[in-house]
């Protein structure tokens, strides 16, 4: 459910756009024709298809975040072109875990860099 979540989102902002745009022309047209609401009417249409607009942008802009995101995650992490290979064995200098996997990750600006295992990785995300 949590995995690939910058994907879904910018799926969810392609749905939102056509279902959106789709019942805007649709109540917009009901208005239009139905009761004599013109001003109605063109109201719902033309602030309907903006506001659907403007909110599959925003997710959409959010998906390409959370997708950059994990791309700059990866390569800060070492793994580089999906090379998920471990540097070494040896203890995690995060939880102090002996004879794990080691990935040499930068933890923070002040800190610098650490061998981490998975879990403390996964953690740090």
């Amino acid at each position: 459910m949590f995995e690939n979540v910058a994907e879904k989102l910018k799926a969810l902002a392609w749905v939102t756009l056509v279902l959106g745009m789709l019942m805007t022309v649709v109540t917009g047209i009901f208005a239009l024709t139905g009761g004599g609401q013109f001003l109605i009417g063109i109201i719902i249409l033309v602030f309907g298809s903006l506001g659907t607009w403007i909110t599959s942008c925003v997710l959409f802009a959010l998906g390409e975040i959370l997708e950059s995101n994990s791309e700059i995650q990866k390569k800060i992490c070492g793994y580089n072109n999906g090379n998920s290979k471990f540097q070494m064995i040896g203890k995690c200098e995060i939880c102090n875990k002996d004879k794990v996997e080691l990935h040499r990750c930068k933890v923070n600006d002040i800190v610098g860099w650490a061998d981490m295992c998975e879990s403390c990785m996964k953690k740090k995300k």
